[in-house]
């Protein structure tokens, strides 16, 4: 498997600024190479959104994930590696399924593991359908 964009970060310095009801319509698949920085922006919007959609608080000091890029498709395309932090994306991912595989990551940091998997499922599909509906 290659992994084309390996994108690191923890959200460290977060505007307090954020609309949070609004999100940005952008083509996340555009950045690559030294617009990473936009990127993480992008993401840590999203991050922020998902957990106001879900109403849990994140835990700064502990959060730090790693999400990879891909050009071939697997047998599971987008996924989060709770063992690693990692969240797989395969190239067609779209704001969605990043803010699902988000949501998966944020609980299993919040909660250290201890969510049941079909209720952190649910939760995830909750917020992927939410993102963009500003009642939320």
């Amino acid at each position: 498997m290659k992994i084309d964009i390996v994108s690191k970060f923890s959200p460290s310095k977060i505007s307090d600024r954020i609309n949070l009801r609004r999100i940005p319509t952008v083509n996340l698949m555009k950045f690559e190479g030294d617009d990473n920085e936009i990127l993480n922006s992008i993401i840590i919007f999203l991050l922020f959104r998902v957990s106001h959609i879900i109403g849990v608080t994140i835990p700064l000091s502990k959060f730090y994930i790693t999400i990879c890029v891909y050009k071939s498709k697997s047998d599971k395309p987008y996924w989060y590696d709770d063992s690693t932090k990692i969240i797989y994306l395969y190239k067609d991912f779209n704001e969605n399924i990043l803010a699902h595989e988000l949501c998966h990551a944020i609980l299993d940091i919040t909660f250290n593991g201890k969510m049941e998997k079909r209720t952190q499922e649910i939760l995830c599909i909750y917020a992927d359908k939410h993102l963009r509906d500003r009642r939320v």
